[in-house]
Order: C-alpha cells, then sequence, then structure tokens
C-alpha cells in the first residue's frame, strides 16, 4: 500500500553537445514507478522525447521545463497512474550547449 510519503528517484543527464539526430539513451530504466517525471531543459536546442526509442511521444522546447503528472490522469475508483517502472526514456535533437535532466517522484510502499 502507497504511503504518504514522496521519495525522487536518481536524476538523469545528458550533455546535449552529444545530440545528434538519433535517439539517445536519458535512462535505461526508471528505477521507480513514478506519479510524476520532469524534462527540464537546460540547453539551446528543442528534443524529442521516446519511451521506446524509435517513436517521438513529447517535446522539449529549448531553456523549459516539461512536466508530466500522471496522477493527475488517475480514473474514478482507481488511485493510482504512473509511469511504469523500468521504462526507458530517450532523446533526440541537435547538437547544443547545456544538459537535459530527467527527475522523477515515486511513492513507496510501506513506509
Amino acid at each position: 500500500m502507497p504511503s504518504d510519503i514522496v521519495k525522487a528517484i536518481t536524476m538523469s543527464s545528458f550533455n546535449s553537445a552529444s545530440l545528434d539526430g538519433t535517439y539517445k539513451v536519458l535512462t535505461t530504466s526508471l528505477e521507480q514507478a513514478c506519479f510524476l517525471i520532469s524534462f527540464i531543459n537546460n540547453s539551446d536546442v528543442p528534443v524529442t522525447i521516446s519511451y521506446d526509442g524509435t517513436n517521438a511521444h513529447d517535446y522539449v522546447r529549448a531553456n523549459s521545463t516539461r512536466d508530466l503528472n500522471f496522477q493527475a490522469n488517475s480514473r474514478l475508483g482507481n488511485n493510482k497512474a504512473l509511469l511504469k517502472k523500468g521504462t526507458p526514456v530517450y532523446i533526440k535533437g541537435g547538437a547544443g550547449t547545456g544538459y537535459i535532466f530527467l527527475v522523477g517522484y515515486y511513492q513507496p510502499k510501506g513506509e
């Protein structure tokens, strides 16, 4: 059973100078099922987000943040909407200056 405690996953980061127009791994696997993730694009280039390394699923403008609050999308009678533990996250864009970060939050069980 989830508790009222919220914990953060380990932040992932990627140097936008290494982008080359193909999908690059931002994280190989979310360490927990997250109710909230944020993409912080602290670079001067926009990036495309993918959860399978092939298809585009989201977009984050340069020097902006994109918050995805899955819990806000839970249905009545269902007290959770989470991005699955183990989900990989990829980014794609042109080479730039600055870093792209992924942060996430989850509720541990039994604490």
